[in-house]
C-alpha cells in the first residue's frame, strides 16, 4: 500500500500462493487448510487491491516458478537492446535449487528424455519451448529434515527420554517435548506406542561428523529405482547439466560455512572439509564466530551434512558440476524465490509468443531521434574542424 500509488490500488491484482507448509497441513488436516485459505482470501478481498484468488501450489509448480524467477532476473529469456528492441540474449538458462522449510526443489532444462511424466514441465516463454525436469521433495526442507533426523535418532535409540545427537555441538543440551518431533506428517510414522506428545525429550550433543553423516544417510533411500537412473527415494532424475543457482537455505548454509571456517566452498572436497570443521566445533566456538546466529547454531552441522548428502549423492553433483553452482540470495538486486515467477505467470507478463519486434518507441520517433543525433554530431565535428583550421592559421602567422 505504501509502494503502489493509491490511484492504482483498485486495478492492481493480488495473488496468494501457498507452498509446502500448507501442503503438509492439507495432508494431516484438510478442513483446517480449507478454513485458513478461506479466511486469508476474505482478508485479501477486503484490501483495496484486486484479489485474484488463493491456491496451494504443487511441488512441481513451486520448482518451475523458482526456475522462471532466476532466469527472468538474469535476463536469460529476453533482453532489452540498445536499438530499442526486445532481443533473445542467446545464452543458456540456469537451473534452480531451492531449499525451503518443508520441501526442497531441483529444476533444470534437460535434453535427456524425462522418463516420469510427473517430472516433466513444458513452458512456452517468448516464443520458445522449454522442457524442464522438476522435482520437489516434501519433508526434505530444512525444518522438516531436522525433525526427520530427530525422529530417526529417537527411534534408533529406543525412544528413551534422553538421546545423543551427533550433529549437535559436543556438550550442547536441548530439551523439548516429543510433540516437537512427531507432530508432523513427515515423522508421524515413527511415533512411539504409547505416544505422549507432552513427554520431555532431552537431546545431548556429541559433535561427531562421521556419526552425523551416517545417521543422515538413513533419511535417503538409494536402493530402489524403476527408471534408468534415480536421485533418491526411487525418483527419476536425468544427469544434472549446465549452471545452477542455489538459494533460500542453500545460500544461508553455504554462507555460514564459509564465514565460520574461512573455507571457500567451491568443490565437493571443500564442502566436506568445511562441514567436518563445523560439526567438530563446540557451541562456544560457533557462537564466537557467528553470535547473530545463536538460535540456529545447533542445526548448522545437520543442515550442512544434509546439503552434502543431497547434492553429491542425491542429485549427483561431482567435481566437474558442483563448481557450476552459484549460491545466491539475490539476482539483479531482487530476492530469489518462487513468488516472482508465480506472479509473472499469472499476470501474463511473460507472454508465450515472441516479442522480439516490440519497440519502446514508434518508428517515426526513432527516425526523429536518429536525425537529431546525426545533426548534433555534424555540428560538433564542424565546430572541431573550424577550431583546428584556426589553430593552424594562427601558427602560420607566427612562423
Amino acid at each position: 500500500m505504501e509502494d503502489i500509488p493509491k490511484s492504482r490500488h483498485r486495478i492492481t491484482p493480488v495473488y496468494l500462493g501457498a507452498t509446502a507448509g500448507m501442503r503438509l497441513l492439507n495432508m494431516s488436516n484438510p478442513s483446517a487448510t480449507y478454513r485458513i485459505m478461506g479466511e486469508v482470501g476474505q482478508k485479501l478481498k477486503s484490501s483495496p487491491f484486486k484479489f485474484r484468488g488463493a491456491v496451494i501450489l504443487t511441488g512441481q509448480e513451486e520448482g518451475a516458478y523458482g526456475w522462471v524467477t532466476v532466469n527472468y532476473l538474469l535476463e536469460n529469456f529476453i533482453k532489452y537492446g540498445l536499438v530499442g528492441r526486445w532481443l533473445s540474449p542467446g545464452q543458456e538458462t540456469v537451473g534452480a535449487l531451492d531449499f525451503g522449510g518443508a520441501s526442497t526443489q531441483i529444476t533444470f532444462l534437460t535434453r535427456e528424455n524425462v522418463e516420469d511424466e510427473e517430472n516433466r514441465k513444458t513452458l512456452r516463454l517468448y516464443g520458445q519451448n522449454y522442457t524442464l525436469y522438476t522435482q520437489s521433495f516434501l519433508c526434505y526442507g530444512r525444518d522438516q529434515m531436522l525433525r526427520k533426523l530427530l525422529a530417526h535418532l529417537v527411534q534408533s535409540q529406543g525412544y528413551r527420554g534422553t538421546i545423543s545427537h551427533p550433529c549437535y555441538p559436543a556438550g550442547h543440551t536441548v530439551s523439548m517435548t516429543m510433540g516437537k518431533v512427531f507432530d508432523s506428517p513427515c515423522t508421524a510414522g515413527e511415533k512411539p506406542n504409547p505416544y505422549n506428545p507432552q513427554a520431555t525429550l532431552t537431546v545431548l550433543g556429541s559433535g561427531n561428523y562421521e556419526q552425523c553423516h551416517d545417521n543422515m544417510a538413513h533419511l535417503f533411500s538409494f536402493s530402489q529405482c524403476s527408471f534408468s537412473k534415480c536421485s533418491f527415494n526411487g525418483v527419476f532424475q536425468p544427469n544434472v547439466s549446465g549452471k545452477f543457482m542455489a538459494f533460500s537455505a542453500f545460500f544461508y548454509t553455504h554462507l555460514f560455512l564459509q564465514r565460520v571456517t574461512d573455507i571457500a566452498v567451491k568443490s565437493p572436497d571443500l564442502l566436506e572439509r568445511a562441514t567436518r570443521t563445523v560439526c567438530n566445533m563446540s557451541f562456544d566456538q560457533l557462537l564466537a564466530k557467528a553470535p547473530d546466529q545463536k538460535s540456529r547454531l545447533q542445526d548448522y552441522c545437520a543442515a550442512s551434512v544434509f546439503i552434502q548428502t543431497l547434492m553429491l549423492k542425491g542429485y549427483g553433483f561431482d567435481d566437474e558440476t558442483f563448481p557450476r553452482i552459484s549460491f545466491q540470495r539475490k539476482a539483479a538486486d531482487t530476492s530469489i524465490g518462487w513468488a516472482l515467477g508465480y506472479m509473472l505467470s499469472l499476470s501474463s507478463l511473460i507472454p508465450g509468443e515472441s516479442v522480439s519486434l516490440r519497440k519502446a518507441l514508434q518508428t517515426e520517433a526513432w527516425i526523429g531521434l536518429l536525425f537529431l543525433f546525426s545533426l548534433l554530431l555534424i555540428v560538433v565535428l564542424g565546430y572541431l574542424l573550424v577550431n583546428v583550421l584556426r589553430g593552424r592559421k594562427g601558427g602560420s602567422n607566427v612562423i
